[in-house]
């Protein structure tokens, strides 16, 4: 019987605590539309130190708009909310290191970045990261790769990659484009699991 009550009694915990949970990210998503930040800082703070991934995401991004920026604090979260899979938070401690915003410049840290957003099919992420391929820069210049990575931004709707795809097509041989081509699939097909 006390076992029945107890698991009642969390059931019941879990249950009533979700909509105060969803209706607390609502509330400072909305104090954040109006621009009270401190609002939305004081309602997501809680949820961000228990892991949630969005509200570590959007605290990082508040704290990045703030004037002056709190670069600190911003880097902070979305570091948290990369390590919880956030691709947006990924891409934006990949997009620090590879122009020198808020953290030093090293676009090998961005390739990795880059890589785990790209993994989760996030477009701007595969875009950048076709780029430093490209160019070699973090990484070994692969022509092979950047194209991959290009196809599978096109396929994700990034509106620049065709043209730059095209542009390296014409500086890639046949076999190149075919390999290319395969191991495109090949991440497809495996969801990203399989995008070397």
């Amino acid at each position: 019987m006390k076992k029945v009550i107890k698991s009642t009694a969390a059931l019941l915990f879990l249950f009533l605590w979700e909509p105060v949970t969803a209706g607390t990210y609502e509330d400072g998503l909305a104090a954040a539309k109006r621009g009270d930040m401190a609002t939305a800082v004081k309602l997501w703070t809680p949820l961000a130190e228990r892991g949630d991934p969005q509200a570590q995401y959007d605290l990082g991004w508040l704290y990045f708009m703030r004037q002056p920026k709190d670069c600190a604090s911003a880097i902070k979260w979305w570091n948290k909310a990369g390590n919880n899979g956030h691709s947006v938070a990924q891409y934006n401690i990949a997009l620090a290191y590879d122009t020198g915003l808020c953290l030093p410049k090293n676009r090998s840290k961005a390739a990795v970045w880059y890589q785990l957003a790209a993994k989760r099919g996030y477009a701007p992420a595969q875009n950048n990261l076709a780029v430093l391929y490209d160019n070699g820069n973090g990484v070994e210049r692969n022509k092979v790769k950047a194209y991959m990575w290009w196809t599978m931004a096109i396929e994700n709707g990034h509106k620049r990659a065709p043209q730059f795809r095209k542009e390296l097509s014409s500086r890639m041989t046949p076999s190149e484009i075919s390999e290319a081509t395969k191991r495109a699939k090949a991440c497809r097909s495996s969801k990203y699991k399989r995008c070397d």
